[in-house]
């Protein structure tokens, strides 16, 4: 019965490993919401104004487009933030940004920047729950994890981090 926000980045959506546009369908059509992770899932603090407006426009413009619903909560790729992307988000119609700060949603604050439990594909179903209910001891360790890999990415360079990443994963991004 739980209902649930997926950011996807809309480039990478069929390719392999990847969701399909049919699966995300289904998903929407089960009650679950689907927004925008960017377009390609690259650093967009990193990005020139030009590449970083083409990157958050397209991705909304590909989502609606492809499952006709309304796009406006980004997350951000890596977590890394700054003020100009909120500037162009908002312009282009974005309402909220979702963040890697880990908390939870309050009725009635204000955006842009939200913060959020993410649940990645490693988290068990006990872990879920201990998180879904609020567990003060769940939500430390996943905030701690977080500190950690801020600390870490501060440390060394986040290309550096990424590399290392990408090693361990096999991910391209």
């Amino acid at each position: 019965g739980f209902r649930a926000t997926f950011f996807v980045a809309a480039g990478l959506i069929g390719r392999e490993n990847y969701m399909t546009w049919e699966q995300l369908g289904q998903m929407q059509s089960s009650g679950m919401s689907i927004q925008s992770h960017a377009l390609t899932h690259r650093p967009l603090t990193a990005m020139k104004e030009k590449d970083l407006l083409f990157e958050l426009r397209e991705s909304k413009n590909i989502i609606e487009d492809k499952l006709s619903v309304r796009v406006s909560h980004l997350s951000l790729p890596h977590g890394q933030k700054e003020e100009k992307i909120w500037d162009l988000a908002k312009e282009i119609g974005y309402c909220s940004i979702c963040t890697s700060d880990v908390g939870f949603y309050i009725p009635g604050s204000r955006g842009p920047w939200l913060k959020r439990i993410s649940m990645g594909d490693g988290i068990s179903e006990s872990r879920f729950r201990r998180v879904a209910m609020g567990e003060s001891q769940a939500l430390r360790k996943i905030a701690a994890v977080k500190w950690f890999k801020d600390a870490l990415k501060k440390a060394i360079g986040f290309r550096t981090y990424r590399y290392l990443y990408r090693r361990v994963y096999g991910t391209r991004w």
